[in-house]
């Protein structure tokens, strides 16, 4: 551990520099120059036709080191009018522009009522947006869209996902 310590400086100011040797290139890969906590409320809508969302509870919260950012949530589903896809609107940052920036997270659905052909349910964010979707995996076939908000009312959801911002 005190190795490692010993190639950690601080760059002026402007966050710590990880690089073994002097940044005089003006290169900032190992630089971390950003940390931030925060909170707020995911809106839960039907990503083809939005609709309005009851709950009775609602909070996330997510942790941002660099260009790398962690969301975790819980979300309490009274009722729900929409269609299409569930997906939360309004995450915290976009996500970066390039297709290797897809990102796919853990959630856990409870008192759902999914389709018989659901083996596996995920989060996904797509390139260059800020939108959490719900999927459904199936056997052999294409994620399913079937986890929306015209399928279901009275459940739960726990979510969590890390990706790279733009």
């Amino acid at each position: 551990h005190t190795r490692f310590l010993q190639n950690i400086k601080l760059d002026s100011g402007k966050g710590i520099d990880f690089s073994a040797t002097s940044n005089a290139s003006g290169m900032t890969s190992e630089l971390l120059d950003e940390y931030e906590e925060g909170t707020f409320t995911p809106d839960w809508r039907g990503e083809n036709v939005l609709g309005s969302t009851t709950y009775g509870f609602n909070e996330a919260s997510y942790v941002k080191i660099g260009n790398l950012v962690t969301v975790q949530g819980f979300s309490e589903i009274q009722s729900s009018t929409g269609g299409g896809p569930w997906f939360i609107d309004n995450m915290p940052f976009n996500t970066a522009a390039d297709r290797a920036h897809r990102s796919v997270g853990t959630i856990q659905l409870e008192n759902f009522n999914f389709d018989s052909d659901v083996v596996d349910v995920l989060c996904f964010i797509d390139r260059s947006n800020n939108n959490l979707v719900l999927k459904g995996n199936r056997d052999n076939a294409t994620p399913s869209s079937s986890i929306s908000p015209d399928n279901d009312t009275g459940w739960q959801v726990i979510f969590c996902i890390t990706y790279r911002t733009a």
